[in-house]
């Protein structure tokens, strides 16, 4: 999941292309299923650490 998400982190331009990447690996890891709430902390997680996420790729 770690390497999936850098990969897609080199790859990606945008912050709302490196969101939707980081909402894909979540739901595929989780088999698809989250809750309204899960989805809400997620957004809040991405805004949050958007930077480090991409620095770390």
């Amino acid at each position: 999941m770690a390497e999936r998400l850098r990969e897609l982190a080199r790859e990606t331009d945008r912050p709302s292309q490196l969101d939707a990447a980081i909402k894909e690996i979540y739901s595929a890891h989780l088999g698809g299923e989250r809750t309204s709430e899960e989805t809400e902390q997620l957004d809040r997680v991405i805004i949050r650490h958007r930077g480090k996420i991409k620095t770390a790729a």
